[in-house]
């Protein structure tokens, strides 16, 4: 046999014997192993029909945007990370730069895909959002506001009836092996908090820069690592005296 000589080649650390291994390379499908296949095969091309449908409908509804009268003579930049939609995310990604005014795929975490939730629940205009802390109330993330210490006092909290706080809720989720700054951000929330509050005071960071961007009209720049760092230095140095204050003690110049 031809898988004698092959099995031979098998991993050093594995225990099973040559004979094992070759007996393996040959499958036991009974009938019942290929009806579940086909089944799993047949449901899987049952999903992708209406898929493929919301696709074609995304871009009906992209394409017949007044903003989309004007094409952009400026080239496309790539994407700065893989996104689930596949089809066309050239077009999508001029369509939602034209309806928006500036490039939200920009911002870390922020993909066609949750853009295109914001386009939907929001638009370009938030006017009616007297201030970032107000849109983020909207959105569901800014912070609670009946707490004692970092108890959250009884109480109902605020119903959320959009999908766009939820839509950077999951972008958030996903910010833990980012190396910008929000994903640096991330990663000292995750340090001293649990996830779900971590997720939820990151994604508000996005949402700050939302409004930022498209109540300014500006491009969004990256500050990196290198300025989170030096932010996190200037709080510590800044702790120090009132720590010393609280301990009693007094901190002498050296001479």
């Amino acid at each position: 046999m031809n898988a004698i000589p092959k099995a031979y080649l098998r991993d050093r650390r594995l225990r099973a014997s040559e004979q094992t291994v070759a007996r393996s390379r040959y499958g036991n499908w009974r009938e019942e192993h290929r009806f579940a296949l086909a089944q799993v095969l047949a449901h899987d091309d049952f999903l992708g029909q209406p898929i493929a449908e919301c696709d074609q409908m995304i871009r009906q509804a992209l394409q017949g945007l007044p903003s989309l009268t004007d094409q952009i003579s400026a080239p496309i930049k790539p994407m700065r990370s893989p996104h689930r939609i596949r089809a066309q995310p050239t077009q999508w990604h001029q369509a939602l730069n034209q309806v928006f005014g500036v490039d939200l795929t920009r911002v870390p975490t922020l993909g066609i895909d949750t853009v295109l939730v914001l386009a939907s629940e929001i638009g370009p205009d938030l006017s009616r959002f007297p201030s970032a802390r107000h849109f983020g109330s909207w959105l569901g993330l800014a912070p609670p506001t009946r707490i004692s210490g970092s108890q959250t006092l009884a109480g109902s909290q605020p119903k959320v009836f959009n999908r766009a706080g939820p839509a950077l809720r999951q972008a958030a989720f996903h910010a833990r092996r980012s190396q910008t700054f929000i994903g640096t951000a991330h990663r000292a929330h995750l340090a001293r908090m649990d996830t779900a509050k971590a997720v939820k005071a990151t994604a508000h960071q996005p949402a700050r820069l939302i409004y930022a961007l498209l109540t300014q009209g500006q491009k969004y720049v990256e500050r990196g690592l290198e300025e989170f760092e030096a932010r996190r230095q200037d709080r510590r140095l800044r702790s120090i005296p009132r720590k010393v204050k609280y301990l009693g003690l007094t901190v002498r110049k050296a001479t």
